[in-house]
């Protein structure tokens, strides 16, 4: 990998045991020894927030490990990346990329268990944000969904909780990794 440049203003977050800073290289996933292997790159979303476009692509496999990348082409193809996996020993069936402090947007993204609809994104201000499921492209894993936010101003995300059709909690997970300082616009 190479070294991760320093942005002013910017939070970092762990996903799936990997220090991410926007700008960061792009890790590379390689299924382990008797592991499936990684689905090829699929265009998961693609948007905007607050102007700016940006485009969420994911590799994955049926065992739960996933890559996520938000890429926002307003900031020269920067693109954050996130590896994992959702299932199995440690997994919380959920997992986040999260973006927040200059250069914009703030967002957060991630996997979670395929039969969750709703992600709720509990913030540091205490408002909950409800975000719908995105079905996995044709290419991925059935067993992985996915959720994206464009987050508000100075906050950052706290808990995750996937609900599924009926209501009931599918997957949860309390983010207890702060950023540094307050988190600005």
């Amino acid at each position: 990998m190479r070294p991760h440049r320093r942005l002013a203003g910017c939070a970092a977050f762990a996903v799936g045991g990997v220090l991410l800073l926007p700008g960061s290289a792009v890790a590379r996933h390689e299924a382990p020894p008797g592991k499936p292997a990684p689905s090829s790159p699929g265009t998961v979303a693609t948007g905007t927030f607050r102007g700016g476009a940006w485009k969420l692509t994911a590799t994955d496999s049926a065992d739960g490990s996933y890559c996520v990348t938000m890429t926002v082409p307003a900031r020269h193809e920067d693109s954050s990346t996130g590896c994992g996996s959702i299932f199995g020993a440690g997994g919380h069936r959920i997992s986040y990329l999260a973006h927040t402090g200059a250069p914009l947007p703030n967002y957060i993204v991630g996997p979670v268990v395929a039969t969750a609809r709703v992600v709720q994104i509990t913030l540091s201000n205490g408002e909950i944000l409800g975000t719908a499921t995105i079905a996995p492209p044709a290419r991925l894993s059935k067993k992985i969904a996915f959720f994206r936010a464009e987050l508000p101003c100075a906050v950052y995300p706290t808990r995750l909780v996937a609900l599924d059709r009926a209501g009931r909690t599918v997957a949860q997970l309390d983010i207890r990794l702060r950023p540094p300082g307050k988190p600005s616009c």
